[in-house]
């Protein structure tokens, strides 16, 4: 995860540096869009297993073809112990 949110970073600086803001804003989203996945494979290789059959089935015809609304949801199923989801800010900030 180091190096490709490092390489992000440089590239939303030298845009940000350039005052191109919209290559700065595609790097933005990607970055957020990079997170969004690192966490879900988190939740995913920590509480999978510990769901039950009904959830797991409709994680598994979701992560198909995800959008960015689905891995967050897939991601809140995934939250058991609301470790990740357990504030407004955070849930707000997501949601926008």
């Amino acid at each position: 995860m180091d190096f490709i949110s490092r390489l992000l970073e440089k590239r939303i600086k030298f845009y940000e540096s350039e005052n191109n803001v919209i290559h700065q804003k595609v790097y933005v989203q990607a970055r957020f869009e990079y997170t969004l996945i690192y966490l879900l494979g988190y939740l995913w290789n920590k509480n999978f297993d510990k769901l039950d059959t009904s959830t797991k089935e409709h994680i598994a015809a979701l992560i198909c073809r995800p959008s960015i609304g689905d891995i967050v949801s897939i991601s809140r199923s995934l939250d058991i112990e609301k470790e990740v989801f357990k504030s407004k800010l955070f849930n707000t900030s997501v949601n926008k």
